[in-house]
């Protein structure tokens, strides 16, 4: 500024124009900093991000055999909880000489639960940013590690004191690295001194998560010498230091890498001094803090357990490092640590189910809700990348260099390579947002449970009669209970009904049945169009033509393995019509990506659903065009509705991250090759289940609850579409929801029937008047 001030003064400019000059420099300045601030991870996600290749040998097996010692067990379900509901991420935990509890708090206190039966707590001391790890030294002085901030003490007196907040900085380091950015966990050797770690040095507190996606030895052991009062590192090329001990010899410390699934010894004293020993290798999972037991050994804990598909994203740089770039940071692959078993500890304030936030109405923020199942707008790619903004003062018929080029195919292929390159337009990783008619909502967990029925998957109505189809065996509701008529070799994987008690069903996908009204089998089909059948999973009955019409999702893969179709980027699909002692069974249309739902309308037009391109077509006699496209789901089964239009289940819905994965063909087909298909990254019908699953960083739990609007894995969603192929309503089981993967829908006596089969439920949803003519 003082360059500037003089340069203009010298130039013998006005008092007038110095001061305007200035004073729009300094607006410059304020908002190029308001816009770092608000752009900052967005910017670190696309520039600063450096993945590297890191492989962890196969995760040593954890099931509940009882074999490993890392099996699986429910001891740590019947603990004693302290402070339930009344702090916030602890880090770690230290008993006094009177047996007092300390833990610090993300508010930036150290909190002190009073002994003996812990009830009673207080604030010990107020220090700011993330207390983290803690330790007593010989006068009872506590010393707390803070993320953000460094190391700090907090006397008998309670006052807070300042240690250190910087170290020696790395000669070859081009960034100042001296500062303190994530101090970590600490122990104190007899000589008083203190050990820490510091987790990483690129990032701060709350991107600790980037760092695992870096995978490189970004974190340092340091040593604070209270004798001279002087800071320096110790060991570097860490990847996420954790948990510090010091070992019973005096001489040396234990430290946990975090990402590196490892515990090691570092001799800082004695004749190997500077020396790093392995101890422990290949844990199963992410190795935390530790402690000294009362028996000499050390407990050690695990934020979490490694999952395969993460594993992968290890040995896969450029895959990580398109992620960072392409996709939110919300739905980043990120280190399973939040696992928990169903019967979790929640806190006793309210529901986990229960919405968040104040009764009132509010103004949203200008680029935040909380309540959108997606990130942020400014996190977003556009709705339409494909089309481009017209410039302020072009002329719309200057097109000179594309009628150079007559079809402009270089022109073309070179804005395909562009946005592959920048992973934008054709390449951009979109998803409808669900906003208006399809706002997340509560209306199937909150829906009648009319049975509880294992891999139910189908429903059909005619005469009044409910059928439903659940594993090997076909039920009818009566009085509201469903009764078993009937059990087959073979699993149903489609069912359908028309009037007189004609039922047609779809056995293991390969066979259709039409069964007569006393339960005699009339008629069989095993194939259509010359090919034979592998893939049968709807079937409706079309009045005006008289037949059957039936989809297929695919000529290589059976109904039950739908998720490998999807990887395979399948488009074997087809739809066929049926009418017994008219001939073979015809084929309507084929190359669909996974045929799935059909339904017939008036004037012989068929609705199907296409799920890998999600959306409905419409066949007819002009031929073939999209019903209602852009899906925020996968399309499944369709039914009437009574008030025109139809009922569309969706048996899961989209995410960017499977997105992004589809078009990542080296890292899907070595997940399709090495991992078990219940831990891809992909669809599910229900999620929960296992710490193999992959999470992203939006389902991270925050005191034992997930946020509704995380990415979902699984999900429920019924939507209501009138004639003219728009969606009018919504029916949703959210992600921290029960009643996900719906794959059927049909209206019965005044209700919405669906079929959860992620739960293995029936629900009935109660419909107002209002609500049965919504669709008109």
């Amino acid at each position: 500024m003082l360059l500037i001030t003089n340069g203009l003064t010298s130039m013998s400019a006005p008092g007038g124009v110095i001061r305007m000059v200035l004073a729009a420099i300094l607006v410059l300045a304020a908002v190029i900093d308001v816009r770092w601030l608000k752009n900052r991870q967005r910017i670190i996600s696309k520039v600063y991000v450096s993945p590297t290749y890191f492989a962890l040998p196969p995760a040593p097996a954890s099931s509940g055999d009882g074999a490993s010692v890392y099996a699986v067990n429910n001891k740590l379900r019947d603990v004693t909880l302290i402070g339930l509901g009344r702090i916030e991420s602890p880090e770690d935990v230290i008993l006094d000489r009177d047996d007092n509890l300390y833990a610090g708090s993300r508010h930036g206190d150290v909190i002190r639960f009073l002994a003996p039966d812990y009830e009673r707590m207080e604030v010990y001391a107020h220090i700011g940013g993330q207390p983290l790890g803690l330790a007593f030294d010989r006068e009872d002085n506590l010393h707390v590690c803070v993320g953000g901030m460094g190391l700090y003490r907090v006397t008998p007196g309670r006052k807070v004191e300042r240690v250190t907040d910087e170290t020696n900085r790395s000669w070859t380091s081009i960034n100042d690295d001296s500062r303190l950015r994530l101090a970590d966990d600490l122990d104190i050797a007899d000589d008083g001194r203190i050990f820490f770690s510091e987790a990483t040095v690129r990032y701060e507190m709350h991107e600790w998560p980037v760092d695992g996606l870096e995978a490189r030895g970004n974190g340092r052991i340091v040593c604070f010498d209270p004798r001279d009062g002087s800071t320096r590192t110790v060991l570097r090329g860490l990847r996420f230091p954790n948990g510090i001990a010091i070992a019973s010899d005096g001489q040396s410390i234990l430290f946990a890498e975090t990402w590196g699934c490892c515990i090691k010894r570092y001799w800082f004293d004695g004749p190997k001094a500077g020396q790093v020993q392995m101890v422990i290798d290949n844990l199963p999972g992410y190795p935390d803090n530790i402690n000294l037991a009362s028996d000499g050994h050390y407990w050690l804990a695990l934020v979490g357990m490694r999952c395969p598909a993460y594993d992968l994203a290890m040995r896969m740089p450029g895959f990580r490092r398109r992620m960072a770039t392409r996709v939110p940071v919300d739905e980043w692959l990120f280190p399973q640590h939040q696992h928990r078993l169903r019967a979790q500890v929640q806190r006793g304030r309210r529901d986990p189910r229960d919405a968040v936030g104040p009764g009132r109405r509010e103004p949203s923020d200008d680029h935040l809700d909380a309540r959108a199942p997606r990130p942020p707008l400014p996190g977003r790619h556009l709705e339409q990348p494909h089309r481009p903004l017209q410039a302020r003062g072009r002329r719309p018929r200057l097109r000179a260099v594309r009628t150079a080029l007559e079809d402009s195919l270089m022109l073309d292929t070179l804005r395909g390579f562009t946005d592959r390159l920048l992973g934008r337009g054709s390449a951009a990783i979109t998803v409808p947002v669900m906003d208006g008619v399809l706002k997340p909502n509560r209306a199937l967990d909150n829906a009648e449970v009319v049975a509880e029925l294992a891999d139910i998957d189908d429903l059909a109505v005619a005469d009044g009669v409910l059928w439903i189809a659940a594993g090997h065996a076909l039920y009818r509701l009566d009085g509201g209970v469903p009764v078993e008529l009937r059990r087959f070799e073979r699993p149903i994987t489609a069912l359908a009904a028309a009037p007189g008690g004609r039922l047609a069903l779809a056995l293991g996908g390969t066979q259709v049945l039409l069964l007569a009204p006393d339960g005699a089998t009339a008629h069989t089909l095993t194939e259509a169009g010359g090919r034979a059948l592998r893939c049968v999973n709807a079937l409706a009955w079309d009045e005006a033509g008289r037949r059957w019409l039936f989809t297929e999702g695919s000529a290589e893969h059976a109904p039950e393995r739908w998720c490998h179709d999807l990887m395979a980027h399948g488009a074997s699909g087809r739809v066929c019509a049926w009418a017994p002692g008219g001939g073979a069974a015809q084929q309507l249309a084929a190359g669909l990506r996974h045929a799935f739902g059909v339904l017939p309308q008036a004037g012989g037009t068929v609705l199907v659903g296409e799920s890998w391109a999600h959306r409905v077509l419409a066949l007819g006699s002009g031929g073939t065009a999209p019903r209602v496209a852009d899906l925020p789901g996968y399309p499944s089964r369709m039914a009437a509705a009574a008030g025109g239009g139809f009922w569309l289940s969706c048996f899961v819905c989209r995410t960017q991250l499977v997105e992004f994965v589809l078009r990542e063909e080296a890292y899907r087909r070595r997940m399709v090759a090495e991992i078990d298909p219940r831990y891809w990254i992909a669809p599910a019908l229900s999620s929960g289940h296992s710490f193999l699953e992959p999470l992203q960083g939006a389902g991270v739990k925050q005191m034992g609850v997930l946020k509704p609007w995380a990415p979902p894995r699984s999900y429920g969603l019924v939507v209501r579409v009138n004639a003219q192929g728009q969606v009018v309503s919504s029916l949703h089981s959210q992600v921290d929801g029960r009643h996900h993967g719906i794959t059927a829908v049909a209206e019965h006596g005044g209700a919405l029937f669906a079929a959860s089969k992620g739960s293995g439920r029936l629900l009935r949803v109660r419909m107002t008047a209002e609500e049965q003519g919504a669709a008109r």
